[in-house]
């Protein structure tokens, strides 16, 4: 199965892999998810990324902190970019976690 893993806190990914048993993912990217989900759009309707799925049959959505939600991440925007590099039948689940 091919992964892809978007995290903008390096430490939060060690800390993944080291402690919760994370496997190899196929991509990681070290980015803010809002900026990559745009850009990966942007791509996909100029043509598409090379070496990248096009699109993903399943999104978990959690960039949920102890301090709140990044209101960038829940703008029409974003889950419209959002929609664009998904299959039409892909599922977006959005995960809350408690820290």
């Amino acid at each position: 199965m091919h992964t892809t893993v978007v995290e903008i806190d390096p430490v939060v990914y060690r800390f993944a892999r080291q402690y919760f048993g994370l496997s190899q993912p196929s991509d990681v990217y070290i980015a803010d998810a809002r900026k990559w989900v745009h850009h990966r759009a942007m791509s996909i309707a100029i043509g598409g990324a090379p070496n990248s799925p096009k699109s993903f049959d399943l999104v978990v959505h959690d960039c949920f902190s102890g301090d709140g939600v990044p209101q960038h991440m829940f703008t029409r925007e974003f889950w419209a970019d959002l929609q664009t590099i998904m299959e039409p039948d892909g599922v977006l689940a959005a995960v809350r976690a408690q820290y």
